[in-house]
C-alpha cells in the first residue's frame, strides 16, 4: 500500500513523495523532518538531547550516519565503513540486548488485558456502537519477540516486546530517574492501546479522515488518532515516559536531518540515505539487525514522529464520529 505524503525539500519547496507503507525503504531523497518546523519546535522547545545518546542501541544509527556525513565520505565509502566497522558493533549491541531480553519473564497477562479493557471502556464512553466494541473485544493481542515494529493486522495486533525492551533499557540509561521495568510496562500498555486504536480506525471506516488537518503538510491523521487511544488512562508516569521517548526521538532526528542538509549543500553527489540503507540491507544477513534497521527507517519516513507526540484531543475524536454518523 502506498500514499502520497507532502513535505518540504532542503530549500523549503513543498513536494510529494510516494512511499510504501510497511515495506522496504524506497529511494526517495529526504533531508528534513517532513512536518512544518513550527510543529517540531513546539514539541522540543527547551529540550536537550542527553550526552549519552550515541551510546544507546535505539539512537545509535542516526549518530553513526551523522558522523559519516560530516566526514565528507561518498555513499559507497559510508556503506563500506558501515559493513566493515559499524555493522559488527550494531550486531553486538543487539546480541547483548537479545541476551538480556532472553532472561525476561513472560509478559503478565494483566498488562494486555488491562490495556484492552481501558480501550473498550473508552469506546463505550465515547458512545461508539456496541457492535464495534464487540469487534474490538475479539481482537487478540499477540506479544512477539522481535526487534521490529509493532503493528495491527486483520484480526490481531502484534506487539514487538523486544523493541519495547530495547527502548526501555535505553531510556533508563538516558533518564536514570526512571527504571527500565517501569518504562517497559508503561510503553507496553501504551503501544497495545495505540495499535488497538488503529483497529478502531479501520472498523470505523477510517473516521480519522474526518478530523480537520491542522498542519500544512506531514500530518498522519491515522497515527494521531491511534495515539489518542495510546494515551488514554495513563497509569503512573506512563504519559510522561511516552512523551519523553518521542521528544528524544524527534530531537535526535532533527539533528540527523540537519546534518544531512548541511552535508548535501557542500556536495554535488547528493547523499540518499534510503538508497544507502537498501544497499546495506542487501549485504547483511543478521535478522535482528535487519529488523532494527527497518524499525528505525519506519520512523524516519513512514510517519514523522511528531505525529506520535501530538495525539488528537478527545473533543476532536468525538466530533469526527459525530460527522461520520
Amino acid at each position: 500500500m502506498s500514499e502520497l505524503i507532502p513535505r518540504q525539500d532542503g530549500v523549503g519547496n513543498k513536494i510529494l513523495d510516494q512511499i510504501h507503507i510497511k515495506t522496504e525503504p524506497t529511494f526517495i531523497h529526504v533531508e528534513d523532518n517532513g512536518v512544518p518546523a513550527v510543529v517540531t519546535d513546539e514539541i522540543i522547545t527547551d529540550f536537550e538531547l542527553p550526552e549519552k545518546l550515541r551510546e544507546t542501541t535505539t539512537f545509535c544509527l542516526e549518530s553513526y550516519f551523522s558522523d559519516q556525513l560530516s566526514s565528507g565520505k561518498s555513499e559507497d565509502e559510508i556503506i563500506a565503513d558501515f559493513l566493515a566497522n559499524f555493522y559488527p558493533i550494531l550486531a553486538a549491541k543487539l546480541a547483548d540486548m537479545r541476551k538480556q531480553f532472553s532472561k525476561k519473564e513472560p509478559v503478565d497477562k494483566k498488562i494486555p488485558n488491562s490495556a484492552k479493557s481501558e480501550v473498550l471502556s473508552k469506546m463505550s464512553n465515547l458512545g461508539l456502537p456496541q457492535s464495534m466494541i464487540d469487534e474490538i473485544s475479539e481482537i487478540s493481542v499477540n506479544i512477539t519477540n522481535n526487534f521490529g515494529s509493532s503493528h495491527a493486522g486483520y484480526t490481531s495486533v502484534a506487539i514487538s516486546r523486544a523493541q519495547i525492551f530495547r527502548k526501555a533499557v535505553d531510556l533508563a540509561a538516558l533518564y536514570p530517574e526512571h527504571d527500565a521495568d517501569g518504562i517497559e510496562q508503561a510503553l507496553m500498555s501504551s503501544v497495545i492501546k495505540h495499535e488497538l486504536g488503529h483497529k478502531i480506525d479501520d472498523i470505523s471506516q477510517h473516521v480519522s479522515s474526518k478530523i480537520q488537518s491542522t498542519w500544512e503538510f506531514g500530518e498522519n491523521r491515522g497515527e494521531r488518532f491511534a495515539e489518542f487511544w495510546g494515551r488514554i488512562n495513563p497509569s503512573g508516569s506512563e504519559e510522561q515516559i511516552r512523551q519523553l521517548y518521542w521528544q528524544t526521538e524527534i530531537a535526535n532526528l532533527s539533528l540527523f536531518w540537519r546534518t544531512l542538509q548541511e552535508a548535501n549543500l557542500l556536495r554535488e553527489d547528493k547523499i540518499n540515505v534510503f538508497r544507502m540503507i537498501k544497499k546495506i540491507i542487501d549485504q547483511i544477513d543478521n535478522q535482528d539487525v535487519i529488523s532494527f534497521i527497518h524499525a528505525r527507517t519506519d520512523i524516519w519516513r513512514m510517519a514523522p514522529p511528531e505525529n506520535y507526540a501530538s495525539p488528537y484531543a478527545e473533543d476532536q475524536i468525538r466530533e469526527a464520529y459525530k460527522e461520520a454518523s
